[in-house]
């Protein structure tokens, strides 16, 4: 992307920031209006557009007509968002947002965009791609949230907001069903106990017994997939003041793995569709979490206390050939344990100090981590006359412990009617320590923890830092809201892990994002014509970057180097007539790596992972009325992501190509919404191509593999749903 379409996409952010106070036309019902969008972004409640940060929020409606059932499926509604399964896991989801992200499920690396389920933050990616069933609504914080959500958000955060229990007697269900084997069943009981007390429950099963990729080798078909979960939420309102609910969540998620398909040519003829693969063994990711909330909300004449306690668990164990090779050239195994409690308080308010109104918020945050892995790597090479050599078998189990704490501040200030300045401060303190073993396959121990120690790695590591935020913004009109921030990200670091060797297993840098932002929140044409927009500079200091070879960090290495990204989002929502909706999304990017001196990395040439230059969105939607019986909606979007690379490493062979997607749907809803069907497809083009790449050009002896992981093909569904 050349710099002059971000530069020229500027003068529409001044453009829209100051809208006319035009009507609608006379006649127009005040159905066609947009509907308003409350949002928590700021830990209060607040209309979207009076919040200054740049923030998609989709509603269950959304949701529900978009065809969206996980957090991989809302990455292509998001200006300068990459989303996709992490290799071979379809419970984890790498999401890399305005060019930062983090590509490690391993625990001794954290993640960079921070995961929120109401308001608790979830610590491993291995299974963040959470199955969005009784979602009241979805908000993507573009950018670091250093004070608010200041553990390890230097790229944004993700906040799921489940439905809380309501004191109206409610019930509600779908089934659905669609081509490779899929159906799902989803079911909602909200029961009133008393005059204080309801109850939610939830269930969910989703099944695709056949997968989208056929095996050649051991026949069938792969990447099918199980999931089936529950979660009960109980809510107690004594009195006024005080809103309790407690929650207990599971979900149980077994997938026969992502299997790639290898497209080199280098160890095997390369075949004509990603969809077939030539694995040699049996793929699986088996996947179990559970958790319990307790959240405590209690409101004063003069300020708000909340305490939100949590403790889950996660199980996981899986297989998968990372080569897609008959007799597998690299293969892994693993099975992680882990835990997490997490403890916040949070303390909110307002009033009048020395004349002006103030909203302040201010708590602390605790987190205890136990994780254990046990990781195995299986290595076969292969030389170019076809046999093989076993190079051997390494197993290593992995224990680190992570103590959290922080402390945080946020207060606005009222300038004047119109102008407002924001400050807030954020205390982090990481604790963190790691023990290992490795046995290779006969069980001979290879390095322990005192192999580190004597090669000078750190095995304790304490990470401490202040993370500030400055923002303000200004009320042009009661249709037009201005804003200028500056913002700190933080993410603590930790060790390369993915290793065979000790010399290779070293500390990790932490990571900093300055972010500089502007922004608009504007409405149009008398609330029916919404644009927001936003233009961003981040300085980025010890990028974290996952990278493929030998040196210096083995197959799987953690690597960093600075960086500078920016460019320009806008979101774009209309309800063009009474009977259609518009929406559009474009988020415009550029990077490259900076202050590389003697670059003993190689980073010097290169281009950013991930970085695609042009996000863009585009969809409409159509109702007809059909007479007394209800609604008839009509709609269709188009996506396209620009050209990026996979890999750190800018091998031809690692780009996506340009992608572009069409998605589309028929829903009928009763009159009354007492029942509705949907038909609808996604990838309706039948687009093939691949989100990801494990590029080995040489692995040791002989020859390597690209392997590409697909992305979905073409894929239907039948939705029929009824509520009381």
């Amino acid at each position: 992307m050349r710099s002059g379409r971000t530069i020229g996409l500027v003068p529409l952010l001044v453009c829209v920031a100051a809208p006319v106070g035009a009507q609608a036309p006379d006649g127009e019902a005040e159905e066609s209006r947009l509907q308003e969008i409350v949002v928590t972004a700021e830990r209060r409640s607040a209309n979207l557009q009076d919040v200054p940060i740049a923030v998609s929020a989709f509603t269950a409606e959304d949701l529900d007509r978009r065809q969206i059932t996980s957090l991989v499926d809302i990455a292509k509604d998001v200006p300068n968002l990459i989303g996709h399964n992490n290799v071979g896991l379809n419970t984890a989801t790498v999401v890399y947002l305005r060019g930062i992200g983090s590509t490690q499920s391993f625990a001794t690396v954290d993640t960079t965009v921070g995961f929120y389920v109401d308001d608790v933050y979830i610590a491993r990616q291995n299974a963040n791609n959470f199955g969005l069933f009784d979602v009241e609504r979805i908000e993507v914080l573009r950018g670091p949230q250093g004070t608010l959500y200041g553990r390890n958000t230097s790229g944004g955060a993700i906040k799921i907001v489940t439905q809380r229990p309501t004191e109206e007697f409610a019930v509600k269900g779908q089934a659905s069903v669609g081509d490779y084997g899929f159906y799902e069943v989803r079911g909602s009981l909200n029961l009133p106990v008393g005059e204080t007390v309801a109850l939610r429950l939830n269930a969910v099963t989703q099944q695709q017994e056949d997968g989208f990729a056929r095996n050649v080798t051991l026949g069938g078909r792969v990447n099918d997939r199980s999931i089936e979960g529950v979660r009960a939420a109980l809510r107690w309102q004594p009195n006024e003041a005080w809103d309790i609910n407690v929650s207990l969540d599971w979900i149980d998620d077994d997938a026969f793995g992502i299997v790639p398909s290898d497209v080199s040519g280098r160890a095997r003829p390369r075949r004509s569709t990603l969809y077939e693969v030539t694995s040699g063994i049996e793929n699986y990711n088996f996947t179990t979490s559970k958790g319990a909330t307790v959240r405590v909300d209690w409101e004063g004449a003069s300020f708000d206390v909340s305490s939100i306690s949590s403790y889950r668990e996660l199980v996981q164990d899986y297989v998968l050939d990372l080569s897609d090779q008959p007799r597998p050239i690299y293969s892994i195994d693993n099975l992680g344990e882990h835990e997490q409690f997490t403890q916040e308080l949070q303390m909110k308010g307002g009033g009048t100090v020395g004349g002006r109104e103030v909203e302040w918020i201010t708590g602390a945050f605790f987190m205890k981590e136990w994780n254990t892995t046990l990781i195995g790597d299986t290595i076969t090479f292969q030389l170019p006359n076809g046999a093989r050599i076993p190079a051997g078998r390494q197993v290593k189990t992995v224990d680190n412990d992570v103590d959290s704490y922080a402390a945080f501040g946020q207060a606005t200030v009222k300038l004047s009617d119109r102008l407002a300045l924001t400050g807030g401060l954020r205390w982090t303190r990481d604790r963190k320590d790691v023990a290992v073993v490795q046995r290779n396959g006969a069980g001979v121990v290879t390095y322990t923890t005192a192999t580190l120690v004597s090669l000078g790695t750190p095995v304790e590591q304490t990470f401490e830092e202040v993370t500030p935020k400055l923002a303000l913004d200004f009320q042009l009109n009661e249709d037009a809201l201005l804003y200028a921030s500056f913002t700190r990200g933080f993410k603590s670091g930790g060790w390369n892990s993915r290793v065979t060797s000790a010399a290779q297993f070293y500390a990790v840098a932490p990571e900093f994002v300055d972010a500089y932002e502007l922004g608009a929140k504007t409405e149009w044409l008398d609330r029916r014509l919404r644009i927001n927009g936003a233009a961003f500079y981040s300085d980025v200091s010890d990028l974290v970057i996952g990278a493929i070879g030998t040196a210096p960090g083995g197959a799987f290495a953690t690597l960093s180097a600075d960086a500078a990204i920016y460019g320009v989002e806008i979101e774009m929502s209309a309800a063009a007539t009474e009977r259609l909706d518009l929406f559009a999304t474009v988020g415009l990017m550029e990077g490259e790596y900076k202050n590389l001196g003697a670059d003993p990395q190689g980073f010097r040439g290169r281009t950013l992972p991930r970085l695609p230059g042009e996000t863009i969105k585009i969809g409409a939607e159509y109702a007809l009325p059909v007479g007394q019986a209800g609604e008839v909606r009509l709609g269709a979007d188009y996506s396209f992501t620009a050209n990026y690379f996979t890999s750190s490493a800018p091998d031809a062979i690692t780009q996506t190509g340009d992608v572009g997607l069409v998605n589309a749907y028929l829903r009928f809803d009763s009159a009354g919404g007492g029942w509705f069907v949907q038909a609808g497809c996604r990838n309706c083009a039948d687009k093939e191509w691949f989100h990801s790449m494990l590029n080995f050009p040489v692995l040791g002896p002989g020859v390597g593999f690209a392997a590409a992981y697909p992305s979905d093909p073409r894929t239907w569904r039948v939705t029929v749903g009824a509520r009381l």
